[in-house]
């Protein structure tokens, strides 16, 4: 109803007779509903000006973004048949699209995070993911025997954050309880070459990116799916190093059997999924922090998806200049 009322008094001051009146009333069935001075009307209509620009610009975006995203969906099928880790680790058309929406949604719209995007969609489909999935299957049955409140079948999930809304982790293997606590059962931190140290220190903590959220999660909950979990109902705690011979680094795939058996207690996995080209040096310094830490390689090499960055970018640039 105000935004009426400023409308009609508004287009009333631009007539002849408007322009000489210092002082507006406006009247329905006898009832005062507004007053306003030319200098309240001059505030207003900048005002009215500047939320119209702001929807415009917001469906200008809107508009880009529903076309590029469409275009998507053609971009896929050209670059699936030059680059077969897409078919092979099954990301199809929608996901490609969903991953370049989700970057148009971040600030800056980097294509540069679609690196980000592509090995979380591809770390939910490696041949690793299901294996670990299957064994925390087992670990979860074997916790319920002895429980009447039971846990819930274990499963992956993203955007999982912390108490104070930071990001934790990428990929997690949760599994939830009647009573109200959350088992994490995993944690799949993703890095590039950039980022590959923060596996063993994050930023200038003295602990790396998995400890900094154990840590998170242990004082501030955790949340996801529209749901908090409190600090004392998360269960999280790293696997014992000792697990594995005594050694804090898993230079190699583990079976399913040695994952089963180490998962004693209610412990917490801590996998680092990394670039393939990570030198000795670095995956040594996994070592140091004292814990149980394990290296899943990339499924591809790093000039594979600079090609395919470029590739993309090219394709997406050239969608948005049609």
């Amino acid at each position: 109803m105000n935004f009426v009322v400023h409308e009609l008094v508004l287009l009333a001051t631009k007539t002849k007779y408007g322009r000489r009146v210092n002082k507006w009333s406006m009247r329905v069935f006898g009832e005062e509903v507004a007053r306003f001075s030319q200098r309240d009307l001059s505030m207003e209509a900048a005002r009215i000006a500047q939320r119209a620009a702001q929807r415009d610009f917001a469906e200008s975006v809107r508009l880009v973004e529903a076309f590029v995203i469409m275009e998507a969906k053609d971009i896929f099928e050209s670059l699936a048949g030059k680059y077969p880790m897409l078919r092979t680790y099954h990301l199809d058309r929608g996901s490609m699209a969903e991953m370049i929406r989700k970057v148009m949604d971040r600030k800056g719209r980097s294509l540069e995070s679609l690196r980000g995007l592509l090995v979380e969609a591809l770390g939910r489909n490696i041949p690793e993911t299901g294996e670990l999935l299957d064994a925390m299957e087992f670990v979860r049955k074997r916790a319920n025997k002895a429980l009447k409140k039971k846990w819930s079948p274990a499963r992956l999930v993203s955007g999982v954050r912390d108490g104070t809304e930071r990001e934790l982790g990428d990929l997690l293997v949760v599994s939830e309880n009647a009573d109200g606590r959350v088992w994490i059962m995993a944690i799949i931190e993703s890095k590039s070459f950039s980022n590959v140290t923060d596996l063993s220190t994050h930023g200038d903590r003295k602990v790396g990116q998995h400890l900094w959220d154990w840590r998170r999660a242990k004082t501030r909950g955790v949340s996801f799916e529209g749901r908090h979990y409190k600090a004392q109902d998360v269960v999280i705690e790293p696997v014992p190093a000792a697990a594995w011979g005594g050694g804090a680094y898993v230079p190699k795939k583990k079976s399913a059997a040695d994952r089963v058996r180490e998962m004693s207690g209610y412990y917490t996995e801590f996998i680092g999924f990394a670039p393939q080209e990570m030198s000795v040096e670095k995956l040594g310094n996994l070592a140091d922090q004292g814990i149980q830490l394990e290296y899943w390689p990339w499924p591809f090499d790093k000039n594979e998806f600079d090609r395919f960055q470029k590739d993309l970018t090219a394709a997406v640039d050239k969608a948005l200049r049609r």
